[in-house]
């Protein structure tokens, strides 16, 4: 769903590491880096949003990624990398903490027939999610443009992502993962007389290797994003090189040839 969004931005960002004249080795390496802790990340941010409350995940999404986007202001390759680490584990809690918020806040009003009304919501919010994104890239290259620094997007955001954390601060309620609650709820029954073994805990890679389902799901998503991911990495200098080989001297004597009455 949020692949609009990470296609502009990522469009933004490497404007914006190509005004740096970085090689194109560093470049790919911090593309790399971003990848690999959003791979990384997805193996326990869930699990903290879960116990300690998905709100304060939200929360620090807004001020982590305010402050990855801050990180571009700078030249130092250090920093840079340490934008691109905290750019992957903000993609991570986008990508999956925000529509936990959302399911367990609407299970919580316990709607009569709330499955349609809830696959309205993510239809709706895929909808206008793209034309939020549409609109988006659109105003960040007249940014560009207007300023002539590819930085400029990256200072809006943070203004955004302000506006966000006031708005999920004092509208949003906390929620926490099932097991946080069922904690919760059970901690004046401690002094039980006998107390109910729990299940042992089952790691998501062993539930994934053994439902096949869910391997399908993992492999068609992996798949999809990785040729997303690498789309949005080559593209770029592929336009490039195609603009500057159509501009060539070559490519204008080939041009010319072309033309009635050129050739002898």
């Amino acid at each position: 769903m949020h692949s609009t969004d990470l296609y502009i931005g990522s469009w933004n960002a490497n404007k914006s590491i190509d005004e740096k004249g970085l090689p194109e080795e560093t470049v790919a390496f911090l593309f790399l880096i971003g990848f690999i802790s959003a791979g990384i990340s997805a193996s326990f941010v869930g699990t903290l949003a879960d116990r300690y409350g998905r709100k304060t995940a939200c929360l620090g999404y807004c001020a982590l990624y305010s402050l990855s986007c801050a990180t571009l202001l700078s030249d130092n390759i250090y920093v840079l990398f340490f934008g691109r680490i905290l750019g992957g584990v903000c993609g991570t809690v986008l990508w999956s903490v925000f529509e936990s918020w959302m399911v367990a806040e609407f299970n919580q009003l316990m709607l009569p027939d709330g499955e349609p009304h809830l696959s309205a919501i993510f239809s709706t919010m895929t909808t206008s999610n793209t034309c939020v994104a549409i609109g988006a890239g659109i105003f960040a290259e007249w940014a560009v443009r207007m300023t002539g620094t590819a930085k400029t997007p990256f200072m809006a955001s943070i203004g955004c992502l302000s506006l966000s954390f006031l708005a999920i601060s004092k509208y949003w309620g906390e929620n926490y993962g099932t097991s946080s609650r069922r904690a919760s709820e059970t901690e004046g029954l401690l002094q039980q007389e006998e107390a109910t073994p729990a299940p042992p805990a089952t790691s998501a890679l062993r539930t994934i290797l053994r439902d096949r389902n869910i391997m399908m799901l993992a492999l068609v998503s992996g798949f999809f994003e990785g040729s997303l991911f690498l789309f949005i990495f080559f593209k770029f200098p592929a336009l490039k090189l195609s603009h500057k080989l159509a501009g060539s001297t070559d490519g204008k004597q080939y041009s010319n040839q072309l033309k009635p009455g050129s050739q002898s």
